[in-house]
């Protein structure tokens, strides 16, 4: 993904946007995936609503749980926060740049 497409990304599809669409796939509830997780349920409840980030250990369950893989968590993680960042970093640039 180019830095271009990183920026034109919108911010408000998280990872957990993915996790919740995967639940419906597989027709499980949060409370499901945290008993396959072996995770407490308000974890698995903020990471699906963007309050928390997937970590290395998540991302090996999730992979495992949804036949992917940890790669694929952690880079969908990372990118949404690089996305962030970019954000940030261009509304700071705006503001700047009015002054």
């Amino acid at each position: 993904m180019t830095n271009a497409e990183l920026q034109a990304e919108p911010l408000k599809r998280t990872p957990g946007d993915l996790i919740k669409e995967e639940l419906v796939k597989h027709g499980w509830t949060q409370a499901d995936l945290a008993a396959v997780l072996d995770r407490p349920l308000p974890v698995v409840n903020a990471i699906a609503c963007g309050r928390t980030g997937i970590t290395p250990k998540t991302a090996v369950g999730l992979g495992a749980a949804f036949g992917t893989s940890a790669e694929f968590w952690l880079k969908k993680e990372s990118a949404y926060r690089l996305r962030i960042y970019l954000a940030r970093e261009r509304r700071n640039d705006q503001r700047g740049s009015t002054s």
